[in-house]
Parts: structure tokens; sequence; C-alpha cells
């Protein structure tokens, strides 16, 4: 998706800063000490972090991660959704299952039976517009959410939860 961010930073006129950790190839381990030193190296620099799916990032290295995002009050946004907001992200969409990405499935399969052809069909999902937000990661930041935007929010979790 960092296309999509790219395309959105080009019309709105901001700036896109990256860091690649190692993702494959290498230990789980690494992949998150990567993941954790780009999250230090790009706070200080940063007014929000896009945290993407990566194999580095997942509920028992959450706390690592987003330390120095508490600590310089950088708002997150999580493109693997809900449990990464559970566990201290600020916001992302939320999917309470997976009955929409399976009705879209469906939805390809039946006109490829009827005729299509695959390549002429859309092949890109998009998730229903739904909001998680995480409140303690609010407070942490100092972020008070506006009134829309918590009428609005689908799953809120009022902590940071901690991984088994």
């Amino acid at each position: 998706a960092i296309a999509d961010v790219e395309k959105v930073a080009a019309e709105k006129g901001f700036e896109v800063l990256k860091c690649e950790a190692p993702f494959s190839g290498v230990e789980r381990k690494v992949a998150t000490i990567g993941v954790a030193k780009c999250y230090v190296e790009l706070t200080p620099k940063v007014d929000a972090i896009y945290v993407t799916v990566h194999r580095g990032v997942y509920p028992e290295v959450m706390p690592k991660i987003l330390a120095p995002l508490f600590k310089h009050k950088i708002p997150s946004f999580s493109q693997r959704g809900p449990v990464e907001v559970k566990h201290g992200v600020l916001l992302s969409i939320a999917r309470a299952d997976f009955t929409e990405v399976g009705q879209w499935h469906a939805a390809v399969a039946a006109r490829i039976f009827n005729g299509a052809k695959p390549r002429d069909l859309n092949q890109i999902f998009e998730d229903p517009k739904k909001i998680a937000l995480n409140l303690k990661t609010a407070l942490l930041i100092g972020y008070d959410p506006p009134v829309d935007v918590l009428g609005a929010a689908d799953e809120i979790y009022e902590e940071i939860a901690q991984a088994n």
C-alpha cells in the first residue's frame, strides 16, 4: 500500500519518509530489531507513522516498537488492522470478520464462471470504511478524538493489551 500512500502524499502535498527494515531471509528477531530502529530513526522527523505489515511487527514486541512513538507523541495507523490497535497503535480500519472478503472473492469467482476473463476484473479488494481506535494511545500522545471520530469508530479499545 506504499504506492497508495505516496499517491495521496503527492495529491495532498506532504512528504513520505521511508525506512526499510529487513523482512525476509532473516530471523524474526532481526526483522523486529530493524523495525524498532526505523521507528527510533523516524519519530523525531515525522508527524505520523504508518505501521505496515511486517514480519518484525507482532503483539509481543509492540511495547518496544511503539515506545518511541509514545515518547514523541506520534500518531500511528496500522495497515494490519484492529489487532495492532488493541496492542497500542492509534488507528486502523476495523474488520469484524472476513465476511466482506469472502463475498468479494465469491463475486469475482461468479463473474469468471459466467464468462468474464480474470484479467478484465478488478483485483483490488477495499475494506469497508470502519474505524478501530485505541483511547489509551490517544491519551499517551495527547490526541483528543473529536466526537465524530468516536461516533464513527466501530472498535474502541480503552487500554493497551499486553501479549500473552
